[in-house]
C-alpha cells in the first residue's frame, strides 16, 4: 500500500502544480477505491491466517488466537488506507501553498528593492519605457 500511496503523491503534486484542483479530487477518490480493494485482498489473506499457521507447524491455540487478533485488526487496515490517502493529498496541498507563498514573497522583494522605479518619462537602456517593465512585473503578481 505504501508504494501506491507514494505514486498517488506524485499525481497529486502534478495536479496541484498545474492548478487542476478537480483532478486532485479524482486522484483521491481513485486512491481510496484502489486502497479499499487492496485492503479486501489483504483481509482475504488474513482470513486464512489460522490455516497457514497450522500448516507451518504452529500450536493450534496460538494459531486460533493469532487469527482472532488479525481479524480484529481489519477495521484498522481500512482506516489506515484512507488515512494515508488523505494525508498524501493534504501534504501536497501544504507544500503547494508554501511554494506559492515563497514565490509571492520573492516577487514582492524584487519589486520592493528600490532598483525599479516606475515613471513614464524614464527610459530603459534599450529604449523600452520602464513603465512597461513595471507593468509586466506587476502582472506576475
Amino acid at each position: 500500500m505504501l508504494g501506491f500511496v507514494t505514486a498517488m503523491e506524485t499525481f497529486c503534486g502534478q495536479a496541484f502544480g498545474a492548478r487542476r484542483f478537480p483532478l486532485v479530487g479524482v486522484v483521491l477518490q481513485r486512491g481510496l477505491a484502489i486502497s479499499g480493494l487492496y485492503c479486501c485482498a489483504a483481509l482475504g489473506m488474513w482470513a486464512w491466517c489460522e490455516a497457514a499457521l497450522l500448516a507451518m507447524g504452529q500450536d493450534a491455540t496460538i494459531s486460533a488466537a493469532a487469527a482472532k487478533f488479525t481479524l480484529a485488526l481489519a477495521p484498522a487496515l481500512f482506516m489506515d488506507a484512507a488515512d494515508q490517502c488523505c494525508r498524501c493529498v493534504q501534504q501536497q496541498q501544504q507544500q503547494q501553498q508554501q511554494q506559492q507563498q515563497l514565490q509571492q514573497q520573492q516577487q514582492l522583494q524584487f519589486l520592493g528593492n528600490g532598483s525599479m522605479h516606475c515613471s513614464a518619462s524614464a527610459v530603459h537602456g534599450r529604449g523600452r519605457p520602464v513603465l512597461q517593465v513595471c507593468a509586466a512585473a506587476a502582472a506576475l503578481l
